[in-house]
């Protein structure tokens, strides 16, 4: 596939299987401005070891232009033993971001597709797993992936693939991939397990309009491991080997959501490895949200639990997002972001943040949070919007209700609490109920050409306040 579009194909009752690079379409493809469009594979069973998809294993970059996945489907079963998988496409080229360019529209774009199924990681059969190394990429659609700036990035794309993962993982010994020094991990998400960007000038990576609604489960030994309802983690600042700054990632209209449990993470992890500084990150839409500058019309609905036996470093939970990092020259936006659910951590770590919206946050520049909420168990451990936020070299305040930057921030509560001047605090079950709570939060947008148009819920509860109008 060089320079070259493969449109209108359907598989049906698809059945693949390998050691190595496997689809339901086609097991590799050499991307050179390449255009997927309109293909599909129903009924597929899709089996392999490392790169695996539903449609597509891998597609390698090749050179420069933007490699496109447009109005394509998988209804599978995908099954590997670890390293690349995803719903559409286990690898898309993710290693190509090292290389960096010059160009927005370069490496890839992922437009208006969908999947369903089911996503199973396990150990290899007849192995422990206990010394099985590996860095294993997740997503509902793609495993891992270089995005386009200028190619949409990731839009109007949906997912209901059901994502189990079981590993017995090491961290004791690294190992060497591509000159750099890697410990096992695991990036998990409902659409991209990981996600990357290699174009050096600054530039706004847009992840729009689009929806997870299957579930998560990982168990896992490891203690180091990023999972999100929408994206497993996200590395922007870490790759722009041409000098580049001033990158942002936007989120808008991302919703997260299943009638039970979103996310179920437990970990069964034994004595505490020596090699590596362990971390994990947990949220419903990103686990690590690198440049992170700004979240809005974004949804999740569902429970998220953290269990058992944690032998890391830090455990860094949040509703929104585990941890978000900001270090270039804007500030962070987060509104008309909304978490129905449970957030339950009972796993103890060294470091543990929660959050009801984002788990631990370091910003470089200010923050405005406004018209935002949670509604769950009314757990005194996730009682604050963030579980800790360093800020221009500031620590975020107990006292979160008077902070200026956070207004109409809510979450429900035995009795109501508000700060007069922010608006921020408690409200009771009742009144988050009611039809006034929606007219609450549009009022800092009341002078603003921008809509609040609250999630419509049918079986949820606060249920009739979120109708859209």
């Amino acid at each position: 596939m060089a320079n070259n579009e493969i449109m209108k194909v359907a598989q049906k009752a698809v059945v693949g299987t390998g050691s190595g690079v496997v689809g339901g379409l086609a097991g590799y493809g050499a991307g050179w401005k390449a255009k997927i469009t309109n293909c599909h594979t129903l009924n597929g069973k899709i089996h392999g070891e490392r790169l695996v998809g539903g449609l597509i294993g891998e597609i390698d970059y090749q050179s420069t232009g933007l490699n496109q996945v447009v109005n394509c489907s998988s209804d599978c079963e995908v099954e590997a033993t670890g390293v690349y998988a995803g719903g559409l496409v286990g690898y898309g080229g993710a290693g190509a971001c090292r290389n960096g360019s010059n160009e927005p529209t370069d490496f890839f774009s992922f437009v208006n597709s969908k999947t369903s199924g089911s996503i199973d990681i396990s150990a290899a059969p007849g192995t422990s797993g206990e010394s099985l190394h590996m860095q294993s990429f997740i997503g509902g659609i793609v495993g891992a992936t270089c995005l386009s700036f200028g190619g949409n990035g990731m839009k109007d794309n949906t997912s209901s693939m059901k994502i189990s993962v079981k590993s017995r993982t090491s961290v004791d010994d690294r190992y060497v991939s591509n000159g750099a020094n890697l410990y096992d991990s695991l990036f998990v998400g409902g659409l991209a397990g990981y996600f990357n960007s290699g174009v050096a000038v600054p530039s706004a990576l847009n992840i729009s309009k689009s929806s997870f609604s299957g579930s998560i489960s990982v168990d896992d030994s490891l203690s180091m491991a990023y999972i999100g309802g929408i994206v497993g983690g996200m590395m922007q600042r870490m790759n722009h080997t041409q000098g580049g700054n001033g990158h942002a990632v936007l989120f808008s209209g991302v919703k997260a959501e299943s009638e039970g449990k979103l996310i179920d993470y437990k970990v069964s992890a034994g004595a505490r490895p020596s090699a590596a500084a362990l971390v994990a990150n947990v949220g419903g839409i990103c686990g690590l949200c690198d440049e992170l500058y700004s979240m809005e019309l974004s949804d999740v609905k569902g429970s998220i639990n953290v269990s058992g036996n944690f032998a890391g470093d830090s455990l860094l939970v949040g509703g929104i997002a585990g941890k978000a990092f900001v270090s270039g020259a804007s500030y962070f936006l987060m509104q008309k972001a909304f978490v129905n659910g449970d957030i339950l951590v009972t796993a103890n770590a060294e470091q543990t943040r929660v959050g009801f919206l984002v788990g631990s946050a370091l910003l470089n520049k200010n923050y405005t949070v406004k018209s935002v909420y949670h509604y769950g168990k009314n757990d005194a451990s996730v009682a604050k919007p963030f579980g800790s936020l360093l800020y221009l070299g500031n620590e975020f305040s107990d006292d979160w209700m008077t902070d200026v930057s956070l207004t109409y921030a809510v979450r429900n509560a035995v009795e109501e609490s508000l700060d007069e001047s922010t608006l921020s605090g408690y409200k009771t079950v009742a009144q988050m109920q009611d039809d006034e709570f929606v007219n609450f939060l549009k009022i800092p947008f009341s002078t603003e050409k921008s809509r609040l148009i609250l999630p419509t819920y049918t079986s949820s509860v606060p249920a009739e306040a979120y109708k859209s109008n």
